[in-house]
């Protein structure tokens, strides 16, 4: 049985929780129905970075920020970077941006006591949280690397969960790879018509050189969780 102190707290984190979620929600309708969407293109976003010269990689990383904590598509941001700086830099600042604005927006979700709405999902919750808590750098890794959701969005709901820090931190690194590598290098290149047999043998490493760092780095993870499971027992 729920205490009147207990029961005052959930009520007051479901509804930081419910402003919260209706403030995105508008945030999108309005990015929707004002058209502002039609805005944010490669073109646009190309022409607006285009003036600072040696300080784009500075001003797209600002606005790279802003853009993911409004749920714009990462996408845009890292074609135009890997276009402007070319697919080795855009590479690099895209991966940063990336990373960067991933941290930025976990730590913000945390701010969000969600203990009402954990509590109203019950076992449901439990089960999902468990798994982020328990694998969460394979299952961050895995969700990164095939983009089956939206970049913010992940970066938001690792947040509302268990997940540790440093292995948000790892999958994040290791899952952001494969977009990088998509959206800086391969489309920058198919866009200009600069593609050639080369750079296919360099994507081929570099995809080869990622596998064996997702490999290498999940085996570090489990031998880690391992000793601390025997350290415990």
């Amino acid at each position: 049985m729920e205490s009147k102190e207990e029961n005052k707290i959930n009520k007051k984190s479901v509804l930081r929780f419910t402003i919260v979620f209706i403030l995105v929600v508008l945030a999108i309708y309005f990015y929707n129905k004002l058209g502002i969407k039609s805005y944010f293109t490669r073109e646009n976003v190309e022409v607006f970075l285009k003036p600072f010269g040696q300080w784009i990689p500075i001003i797209y990383l600002i606005t790279f920020i802003i853009a993911m904590i409004f749920y714009i598509p990462a996408s845009i941001f890292l074609v135009t970077i890997g276009t402007l700086l070319g697919p080795a830099w855009g590479s690099v600042w895209g991966l940063i941006g990336c990373y960067i604005s991933s941290l930025i927006l976990f730590f913000m979700s945390k701010k969000i006591n969600t203990q009402g709405i954990k509590n109203k999902l019950g076992n449901k919750w439990i089960i999902f949280n468990q798994k982020m808590e328990e694998d969460g750098f394979f299952y961050l890794s895995l969700v990164r690397s095939t983009s089956i959701f939206p970049f913010s969005v992940i970066s938001y709901g690792s947040g509302l969960t268990s997940i540790k820090l440093i292995d948000f931190m790892k999958g994040t690194f290791i899952g952001c790879i494969p977009q990088i590598i998509i959206y800086c290098y391969i489309v920058p290149m198919v866009i200009s018509q600069s593609f050639s047999n080369n750079n296919a043998i360099t994507i081929l490493i570099i995809t080869l050189i990622w596998l064996t760092l997702f490999l290498v780095a999940y085996n570090l993870h489990k031998r880690e969780k391992l000793n601390i499971n025997n350290q415990v027992d």
